[in-house]
């Protein structure tokens, strides 16, 4: 049983490292200097066109991957790529015997999965948000 409290306690830990509200009071002076409309929307996790990469932070947290991107259509842009980081849990229970005994264990596996594709990207010109893009992988 104990060792399920620590393993339970260490997912909760683990999913609560960098939630919203934590990346919120980080930053609590400029978060309460928002509209009502931009706080709502970063308590949310939603992003807007025109958010600063603060902004982005406290809706999203940290990009899982950042790049620069220049083109003569839209000059320097920066792309901030987020992945599901979310970990994978999956339980198993198998019984076995043999010569009269009989057993059963159980088991708890984490993973922070594989290979993953981008779910969500925020795109930044001049440090402001000019799109955001949402992917069905």
């Amino acid at each position: 049983m104990m060792h399920r409290l620590t393993l339970f306690s260490l997912i909760l830990f683990l999913a609560a490292c960098s939630s919203v509200n934590s990346r919120i009071e980080s930053h609590q002076a400029e978060f309460d200097s928002y509209p009502v409309e931009v706080q709502s929307a970063i308590r949310n996790g939603e992003v807007q066109l025109g958010f600063t990469e603060l902004q982005v932070r406290m809706a999203w947290g940290d990009p899982s991957n950042t790049a620069r991107e220049v083109s003569e259509a839209t000059g320097e842009q920066i792309v901030w790529g987020y992945r599901d980081s979310s970990p994978t849990v999956s339980f198993g229970v198998g019984v076995g015997g043999g010569s009269g005994h009989r057993s059963t264990s159980a088991g708890v596996g984490v993973s922070s999965g594989g290979r993953q594709e981008y779910e969500k990207i925020a795109v930044f010109s001049e440090g402001r948000v000019v799109d955001i893009r949402y992917f069905d992988n």
